[in-house]
């Protein structure tokens, strides 16, 4: 109850718009209702009069179903309308609490699911919020108005109509409740299924380099496997509710019928009440068995908005964006003291006792291994992350994290113009500055050969560039913004030479203007470093000072683990 209570607080902005549809849904209902009763009236005046009122009564049948049908037109516009309005603001909810969820926590769920929940279990919620949740007020309406026609017509008919109607809608009701039940898990393998292929998109280099396009498809049957496995459990219990209903259904009616012709001989009925009986009887039967369906599918709702009423519950707060020009600009400290951190559920930390200082100004190497813990440091220091105990400042105890600017291993560009991946929305870029920072980063001249120049679009993760055009342009969109502190977090592991080599010569003339930290366990750019600080399994080895901007080895005394 609680879970269908929140479902219906959805609906408490939009009081009038679902109040003209249910008016009008009542209208176009209790019209309907009125069609069986004007059935009987057609019968028993064709009997006595030979057909005289026929065209009489055919015109105002019609009448009758032609202002219904065009009360339910506009009852249905509004419902869709103002349920996909909310399905709009479910939307924006969820996607805003996505862009403020912990990067731990999603990276750890699958790409497949959280597109699942996005599309498949909001579009449920909101199923249940237009035709589901109104049209069920409507089937009760139904059979309320049955019941009640078939009471005035003939009391003793009716009670035997309603418990025969009661004894299938029952039944129906058990078979329905049992049909939805499995619904959460066919939606959960259905978005493990989603998550194959998205999988299967984002690697498909690597399946084909690797040839090993069948293991991945033999990968996706079994996935496939276990969701058709759930589904066919709920298609059996559906299947089993046809024949099921309908075998009693058609007794319900037998019984009726037996019952109304012994009324008929008695002469407490005549046989046109008989017939509006029977027809109201269908009426009330399906409006039983629809009410039953309609609820299923309010449960199913409710239980998903229950699930992500995390995610759903409001928008949550997304910080303006603040014009460059009104941050501080300058060179800044870094100074962590004992910090550790241990991924959620891991035993192992990443990181134990970490501290050190980064001098504003200078360049600092962070060198160790591959999961010797360098991009958990870097996560905490940009703030994507926080530690478990310990802490860290910039020198002066002020957030500085707007004024940090990261260049990843994977550039993670967006579909769009250079221009908007460069700047990024942030207000106070112009194009000056944009350019500046594609000089800066030395893509300048490709970007200018370009035909559209800076209005060039680009595909999803900048695919019609080469990985190392792809690096220089997200090192031009770190640079836009005039950063105090810049991360590359091995930003030239997987690109050419003379790409290095020219994003090399960017960050040694960034030196005394931007705090520059390089994060690589092997890089020709470790040679600009006043400062490299040894990373292995977690803990730091030693920290090294120098003046002279040479060849940073690393000490053959220092043997590194995987951690």
């Amino acid at each position: 109850m609680n879970s269908l209570g929140a479902l219906l607080a959805l609906t408490r902005g939009y009081r009038t718009s679902y109040g003209i549809a249910i008016a009008g849904l009542m209208c176009g209902t209790a019209l309907f209702l009125l069609l069986p009763q004007e059935l009987g009236i057609f019968l028993e005046d064709l009997s006595k009069t030979g057909g005289v009122n026929e065209l009489k009564i055919c015109l105002r049948v019609s009448f009758i179903l032609m202002i219904q049908a065009v009360i339910m037109a506009g009852y249905s516009y509004i419902v869709a309308s103002t349920a996909e309005r909310i399905g709009n603001q479910l939307r924006e909810r969820y996607f805003s609490t996505l862009l403020a969820s912990d990067i731990v926590q999603t990276k750890m769920r699958q790409g497949g699911e959280i597109a699942s929940e996005f599309s498949s279990d909001i579009s449920i919620i909101q199923s249940g919020l237009s035709d589901v949740l109104i049209a069920s007020l409507r089937h009760i309406t139904f059979v309320i108005g049955a019941v009640t026609a078939i009471f005035l017509i003939d009391g003793e008919l009716a009670l035997i109509t309603l418990t025969s109607v009661l004894i299938t809608g029952l039944i129906m009701l058990l078979l329905i409740r049992r049909a939805t039940a499995s619904s959460l898990a066919v939606q959960v393998a259905r978005g493990q299924v989603l998550s194959r292929l998205i999988e299967c998109t984002n690697n498909l280099f690597i399946i084909q380099t690797f040839s090993r396009e069948r293991w991945f498809f033999d990968k996706f049957i079994e996935t496939n496997e276990v969701a058709y496995k759930y589904i066919r459990q709920q298609s059996l219990m559906i299947a089993v509710v046809n024949p099921v209903s309908m075998l009693f259904f058609m007794s319900a009616l037998l019984t009726i019928v037996v019952a109304g012709v012994h009324r008929i001989r008695v002469g407490a009925i005549t046989s046109a009440e008989l017939l509006s009986t029977l027809t109201y009887a269908l009426i009330l039967v399906s409006a039983v068995s629809q009410v039953g369906l309609s609820f299923g599918r309010l449960h199913q709702s409710a239980e998903l908005l229950n699930k992500h009423k995390n995610k759903l519950a409001s928008i949550s707060t997304i910080p303006d964006m603040e014009p460059a020009q009104s941050i501080e600009k300058g060179p800044i400290n870094v100074v962590l003291n004992s910090v550790s951190y241990t991924y959620p559920g891991s035993k192992r930390p990443a990181i134990r006792d970490i501290g050190f200082e980064v001098t504003a100004g200078t360049i600092t190497a962070l060198v160790g291994n591959s999961g010797s813990g360098k991009s958990t440091i870097v996560s905490i220091i940009a703030g994507a992350i926080r530690p478990d105990c310990g802490n860290f400042n910039f020198g002066d105890n002020e957030p500085q994290f707007k004024r940090i600017a990261v260049v990843p291993q994977e550039p993670h560009l967006f579909s769009g113009t250079i221009f908007d991946n460069i700047a990024m929305g942030r207000p106070g870029i112009n194009f000056d500055d944009v350019f500046r920072a594609a000089q800066m980063a030395s893509i300048d001249e490709l970007i200018t050969s370009l035909a559209d120049g800076f209005d060039h679009i680009l595909a999803e993760g900048g695919r019609n560039l080469s990985r190392g055009q792809q690096q220089r342009l997200a090192l031009a969109r770190a640079l836009a913004d005039s950063p105090g502190l810049l991360i590359l977090d091995e930003a030239t592991a997987s690109i050419d030479v003379h790409s290095e080599k020219l994003i090399g010569n960017a960050i040694s003339a960034l030196r005394g203007k931007v705090t520059v930290v390089i994060v690589a366990h092997q890089s020709a750019l470790l040679g600009l470093a006043d400062q490299k600080i040894v990373v292995n399994a977690g803990s730091l080895v030693a920290p090294i000072v120098r003046s002279s901007h040479g060849d940073l080895n690393i000490p053959s005394t220092v043997k590194f683990n995987i951690g």
